[in-house]
């Protein structure tokens, strides 16, 4: 067998513990640019983590994880429920809450921190008409003090 050549420490290309040196400069300079999310002409008046679910093809299948948001127009004081994926900031719910039968929360069999609803859903490119969920962490996020199952 052909013996191995011993490491010499005095030959070792780097020191790990040596500071990295050099002369770093700007290749280009990026002015900060303001971002637009629609969401500035709204006030927040609620806002929680959750886990949401799409009905689709016979089974519940999940859009993802994010912050559900409710959001009042300042001028028409209209309420908009939107929801972005967590790391993507993907839209995966947009929708105005609007009169029964859209919009009514309604339990889910099964468990009791999750509600349903039936929305005109705009988050992808044309609006459609989609039956929606989200699971909240606790039982007591998803209905109002009240107790009423109503979106508004």
């Amino acid at each position: 067998m052909a013996e191995q050549p011993k490491e010499d420490p005095k030959t070792d290309l780097a020191d790990p513990e040596e500071e990295a040196k050099g002369n770093w400069t700007k290749l280009v300079d990026l002015p900060e640019v303001p971002v637009v999310t629609g969401e500035e002409e709204e006030d927040l008046i609620f806002k929680m983590k959750t886990r949401m679910y799409r009905f689709r093809d016979g089974q519940w299948k999940e859009r993802g994880v994010g912050s559900l948001k409710l959001l009042r127009d300042k001028k028409s004081r209209q309420i908009r429920l939107l929801m972005r994926q967590d790391k993507t900031l993907k839209v995966i719910a947009n929708h105005y809450l609007s009169d029964k039968p859209y919009c009514e929360l309604l339990p889910m069999a099964g468990s009791d921190k999750a509600v349903m609803w039936i929305a005109n859903d705009y988050s992808e490119e044309q609006g459609t008409n989609e039956k929606l969920a989200v699971k909240f962490t606790t039982a007591e996020c998803k209905f109002g003090d009240d107790g009423s199952g109503e979106c508004v």
